[in-house]
């Protein structure tokens, strides 16, 4: 399961996203919604790890994520854009492509 507690994200004093509590279990889908600008892309980044957020924290199977990554990109996958994908294949298939990149067997 992965949990969200009051993640809060700032960049330089401009508010990104405040107080972000999520709760997601597995197997499950999330869908984000809004306008340009509005912190989506900025959430899904903190969420993973790869922005810091300002405060709170984020947890995979009830750790810190910080403290269980090998884990939680083992059993993640995140596809930023259409161009890291292969249009010709369905979603599946592009994603065994890149898990095939990150993980061995």
């Amino acid at each position: 399961m992965l949990l969200t507690k009051n993640i809060s994200l700032f960049r330089s004093e401009r508010k990104i996203f405040e107080n972000i509590n999520l709760s997601l279990g597995s197997g499950k889908i999330l869908g984000l919604k809004g306008k340009n600008g509005s912190g989506k892309t900025s959430l899904i980044k903190t969420i993973l790890c790869i922005l810091e957020p300002t405060s709170g924290s984020v947890f995979w199977k009830g750790k810190n994520l910080e403290k269980n990554l090998y884990d939680f990109y083992n059993n993640v996958t995140y596809i930023a854009d259409k161009t890291s994908s292969l249009t010709k294949l369905s979603v599946k298939d592009n994603v065994n492509i890149w898990k095939k990149f990150f993980i061995s067997n």
